[in-house]
């Protein structure tokens, strides 16, 4: 509550501020024509340089390099951007190609903070240059995202002059209907003052994974004008191509991107590290069904043992899956729900290798399963059988015939 209240205070204080007259600005989509979607709804916002509320959902170092080439042409028009940021904080700069041949370069410091339901972010943008033709030169955004399930975003936004009048103010909506970002649905709209509601302007479209790192997406937005594009995630690097059309149909010009930092969801590390991949599991101590939380590291949980190897037995990377059964003490029912485990694992192509030192009847049933056995050098195999005892007669019962 106190993130709240203080940004409700920030934004208070500003639509008291200033009383100069206002001045036109430019379109919130033209301005922002690198975004393939709302800024709340992928890609963090530019890295927070549109949604500063977005710096709070990063977890690690990211930055990226858009630029604009015309239509027919494969050199750069003059409109780059640089975004990069951390958790929590983000720089960016704009250069915009201006009138005349003149460049107009905007840059954005912002911060954000709160939790990963509701996430709030302030930043603070100034120009350089040839006044820009947004309608300002220097601007306080102030943001919010709140994600209060998985099938559902919502974003917020305004931006404010520091010179005069001019606000502006965005909502954005994300629908994901699988829970997952396999398929979002979006759209947004925007109302700048002096504007009457049914001069907002708005979009809507969406963005589909085709593959892990490989999405598409389509943007329409309500003068007819619309967009497609295509991202293509590398693990730690990326690329992506969007695609502008006017009301027309026609091609005006092309937004390109590359990016660096975290890793992202991508096919790429799984096809190259296929079958190259093995997990590996030491049941040294004793397996048991329940595990204290103090004083108890040489347990394993049963349930734990079963869904690491289930884990390994269904991802695509892992080849082989390796078990010490040295000094492990487990009973029998234990070990045959292991055992089964493990022969499922093999169906799926899993080679299956277990190193042994002193076995017993349990452990070497257990070990039976796997493809190779190991045997330490100075280990030894008992095998006397699951029941052993004494065999008694009673010579009352026996009956002795003479013929």
């Amino acid at each position: 509550m106190r993130y709240v209240s203080g940004f409700c205070t920030i934004v208070l204080l500003i639509m008291l501020n200033q009383s100069a007259p206002s001045q036109t600005w430019t379109d919130y989509h033209l301005r922002y024509n690198f975004l393939p979607t709302p800024a709340s709804t992928y890609m963090d916002g530019l890295v927070g340089f549109v949604q500063p509320a977005n710096l709070n959902l990063i977890h690690r170092f990211e930055t990226r390099f858009y630029w604009n080439n015309e239509a027919q042409e494969a050199s750069l028009s003059g409109e780059w951007g640089l975004f990069t940021g951390v958790k929590g904080l983000g720089f960016g700069v704009y250069n915009r190609k201006m009138p005349k041949g003149n460049q107009s370069r905007e840059y954005h410091l912002a911060s954000g903070f709160g939790t990963q339901e509701l996430s709030l972010g302030i930043g603070y943008g100034w120009t350089s240059g040839e006044p820009i033709s947004a309608g300002y030169k220097k601007l306080l955004t102030t943001g919010l995202i709140t994600r209060p399930s998985r099938y559902l975003s919502i974003g917020l936004l305004g931006n404010w002059s520091l010179e005069n009048r001019n606000k502006e103010g965005i909502i954005d909506i994300g629908i994901r209907p699988l829970g997952t970002d396999r398929v979002t649905i979006f759209g947004d709209g925007v109302l700048q003052k002096p504007q009457e509601i049914q001069d907002a302007s708005w979009s809507t479209g969406a963005i589909v994974t085709m593959l892990e790192g490989v999405a598409v997406s389509a943007r329409y937005f309500n003068g007819g004008a619309f967009t497609v594009g295509i991202l293509l995630n590398l693990g730690k690097t990326g690329a992506s191509g969007l695609f502008h059309y006017n009301d027309d149909q026609n091609r005006q010009f092309n937004s390109y991107m590359v990016r660096a930092g975290a890793s992202q969801p991508s096919f790429l590390p799984q096809l190259i590290q296929k079958d190259r991949r093995y997990f590996r599991k030491s049941l040294t101590g004793t397996v048991t069904y329940h595990k204290y939380i103090l004083f108890d590291d040489a347990s394993h949980p049963l349930l734990q043992t079963l869904q690491g190897i289930r884990a390994a037995a269904a991802d695509p990377r892992v080849s082989i899956i390796a078990l010490s059964l040295s000094s492990a003490r487990i009973l029998p029912e234990n070990a045959w729900e292991i055992r089964e485990t493990l022969k499922k694992a093999r169906k799926k192509g899993k080679k299956v290798v277990i190193f042994i030192d002193r076995a017993h009847m349990t452990t070497y049933h257990l070990a039976s399963v796997a493809d190779k056995i190991m045997l330490d050098p100075e280990g030894y195999i008992q095998l006397p059988g699951y029941l052993l005892g004494n065999t008694y007669f009673n010579p009352s019962s026996t009956v002795i015939g003479i013929f």
